[in-house]
């Protein structure tokens, strides 16, 4: 198995644990926060098709983001608890998987040596070359996958485990 085929896979695995871990979550709940600013599940679901949109345009610039959603869910956005702030959990959740399957078809036109390149300057710490972005981008989903859980553990829920 190439490194490619590594990262697409750990890459469908971890949306594959993130979509289990916020599937039962009452949608009344969506928007709940353990304390004030906490990223919600819905916002994490949101962010985490915002970041694929993104990530898509590292590995080809000419892409465009949809930026109703950067707005909404992108970085330095501020999580409220008004669900009226969002679109409908179903729309989301169209967009997420909309957003992941560009992300994964633009790793699927990546030869070995593109995803070699350098990204940009500004990304060397995250992601100093577009495989390694393939990586940092599974590490995010993991972290976002953790706050997923943790609101599902202060509103009482069961433990999912994948």
């Amino acid at each position: 198995m190439t490194t490619k085929e590594h990262a697409f896979r750990i890459l469908k695995f971890a949306r594959k644990n993130t979509l289990a871990f916020a599937e039962d979550v009452p949608d009344d709940k969506l928007c709940w926060q353990p304390f004030a600013g906490a990223n919600h599940v819905l916002w994490n679901l949101g962010h985490l098709a915002s970041s694929d949109d993104w990530a898509v345009t590292v590995l080809d610039p000419s892409a465009k983001m949809d930026e109703r959603y950067m707005k909404v869910f992108g970085s330095g956005s501020t999580p409220s608890p008004d669900p009226k702030a969002y679109p409908s959990r179903s729309e989301v959740l169209g967009c997420l998987a909309q957003a992941h399957g560009r992300f994964l078809a633009a790793i699927e036109r990546q030869s070995e040596a593109d995803l070699a390149l350098a990204t940009a300057a500004e990304l060397k710490d995250f992601a100093p070359t577009r495989m390694a972005l393939l990586f940092a981008m599974a590490c995010h989903e993991g972290t976002h996958q953790g706050q997923i859980l943790a609101c599902r553990k202060a509103l009482g829920m069961k433990p999912k485990f994948m």
